[in-house]
């Protein structure tokens, strides 16, 4: 399941759920002010998440094993703790600007495929 075709930036276009709470995009779960990315579909193979999140929640991604590839826009400032836990086929990671020294511990917890997260001036492998 391919959210948003190739990383290209999602559509404005998303419906409220019936208690007004929350709000959905591609079957991806934000905040009722779209500020927080709160959950994702179990198969999402990528994702682009729209500008104007601030933040990508604990456990948004928990155990997606299938995603491969995705886009973290410049106006995300924080990524949660166990954000993106057991996300095996993750192989990569651009963090952009705002979230340096924003991303809580175990963010990327056993993502055995991560090989590199990209932060501006800065790339680090992740070692075993």
């Amino acid at each position: 399941m391919s959210i948003a075709g190739s990383l290209a930036k999602p559509a404005a276009a998303e419906a409220r759920n019936a208690g007004g709470a929350y709000r959905y995009q591609f079957g991806v779960r934000f905040s009722g002010d779209g500020k927080a990315l709160i959950s994702a579909p179990v198969d999402i193979v990528e994702y682009a998440s729209p500008d104007g999140g601030t933040h990508i929640g604990k456990n948004a991604f928990m155990g997606r094993v299938r995603l491969v590839k995705l886009y973290i826009p410049d106006s995300v400032t924080e990524i949660w703790c166990v954000a993106f836990v057991a996300g095996f086929s993750l192989a990569s990671v651009d963090i952009p600007a705002g979230v340096v020294g924003g991303v809580e511990d175990f963010a990327f917890c056993r993502c055995s495929s991560l090989a590199k997260i990209v932060m501006p001036d800065l790339a680090m492998a992740i070692v075993e």
